[in-house]
């Protein structure tokens, strides 16, 4: 057979299917603070997990909290990263059956034992 593949695999990408919320497991992350305040790294940034949007405010709204504590320390709260470890059983199909993978390797014995 020399360097040909033994068989083909033909999968489809459908990230459309929405994953059911007991699917989605949240994993503890460190919050991110760079030398000199942590010890940080860039590659440990995670922009779905460390940025947030804070809700617009109205005109006149940001005055009245800045009056109320001007020395009000940020809480340090603790981040969560979203991750489904089963990702492919949603939006991986495999576009041959199990019984086609199991012919086509059958087919080949076959072929190396003639």
């Amino acid at each position: 057979m020399g360097r040909k593949p033994l068989f083909g695999v033909k999968v489809q990408l459908n990230a459309a299917e929405d994953i059911p919320e007991t699917e989605i497991v949240p994993v503890e992350i460190d919050e991110f603070l760079t030398p000199p305040r942590g010890d940080s790294k860039v590659e440990d940034f995670d922009l779905l997990a460390h940025v947030e949007v804070e809700p617009e405010k109205e005109e006149g709204e940001e005055d009245e909290e800045e009056e109320e504590d001007p020395e009000k320390e940020e809480e340090a709260v603790q981040k969560y990263k979203k991750t489904i470890p089963n990702i492919q059983k949603f939006w991986v199909k495999f576009m041959h059956e199990k019984e086609d993978f199991v012919d086509q390797i059958v087919r080949c014995f076959d072929e190396g034992l003639d």
